[in-house]
């Protein structure tokens, strides 16, 4: 099941939770409420297919996209401090992500001033002795 399908699946039990909290519906009429109602939140939701190919990126905008205080994400150009939360939005893996992109496999996914931050709060915490 894609993320888009759960999605319906998870609202269209909501909405149908909602209605029928005020409606009465004969019980027959209940399989094809459901249908239409999951039907319609699931083409409303479904991504947009791409219409151009990808292009990968260009060694010089790889390198560029990484700063020591930010990774830029080739989904949508914004700078993030860690890319991990906004691929699961996107319903990417990290590897995903990478071929996608065309992108190494070494390539960062965590800012570096954000991964030193981190290490030293475990350290502090004694949680890397």
């Amino acid at each position: 099941m894609t993320k888009a399908q759960e999605r319906a699946a998870e609202m269209a039990a909501r909405v149908l939770c909602a209605y029928l909290s005020r409606n009465l519906v004969p019980p027959d009429d209940l399989p094809g409420l459901t249908a239409r109602t999951y039907a319609a939140l699931e083409a409303v939701l479904a991504p947009l297919p791409r219409t151009e190919p990808i292009r990968p990126p260009s060694p010089e905008a790889i390198a560029a996209s990484v700063t020591p205080d930010a990774i830029v994400s080739f989904e949508n150009g914004r700078r993030y401090r860690s890319l991990r939360r906004h691929l699961k939005q996107q319903g990417l893996t990290e590897a995903q992500y990478r071929a996608k992109w065309g992108l190494p496999d070494d390539y960062p996914l965590v800012a570096r001033s954000f991964s030193d931050l981190r290490s030293q709060a475990a350290r502090r915490g004694r949680l890397g002795a």
